[in-house]
């Protein structure tokens, strides 16, 4: 039978994050231009939205208003 008492096993949390840094290192971040106008973006889509749901509470609420 073969010895296995020497053979060492990799350090599975430290492959971990070297593996992570390793990712890490692959993004690509975007320029702070890029950021402000995708934030702008989503700040007006949610304004946007937001207005459109509340039109909608408004006339449902009107709606359940008439019926009743």
């Amino acid at each position: 039978m073969a010895d296995t008492t020497n053979v060492k096993k990799p350090n599975k949390v430290l492959s971990f994050f070297r593996e992570v840094k390793a990712e890490i290192k692959k993004i690509v971040w975007p320029t702070p231009d890029k950021l402000a106008k995708d934030t702008g973006i989503v700040i007006a889509f949610v304004a946007v939205i937001g207005f459109v749901m509340w039109i909608l509470g408004v006339a449902i609420q009107w709606l359940l208003s008439f019926i009743i």
